[in-house]
């Protein structure tokens, strides 16, 4: 595994990315991770979508995530 994202439509407090975090390290997976969702601030109010990109959990946003961790396709240059 190169990467791995764990995003949340609430609370980055108390999620899964919280418990894959310990579980990774403990057993010494190498992987590139990151833990997403909505921090512990006031939130943006509107269509779910919107709140989704203006936390960086939206389609677009996680796609660019997902190539930055895991670099170009294999063979390309």
């Amino acid at each position: 595994m190169r990467g791995l994202i764990v995003a949340e439509e609430h609370s980055v407090h108390g999620g899964l990315g919280e418990a894959c975090a310990p579980a990774l390290l403990t057993e010494g997976v190498p992987v590139r991770f990151r833990a997403l969702g909505i921090p512990d601030e006031p939130t943006v109010n509107g269509p779910q979508l919107d709140v989704l990109a203006h936390h960086g959990i939206g389609a677009d946003e996680l796609a660019a995530l997902a190539r930055e961790l895991v670099g170009p396709p294999a063979g390309s240059r």
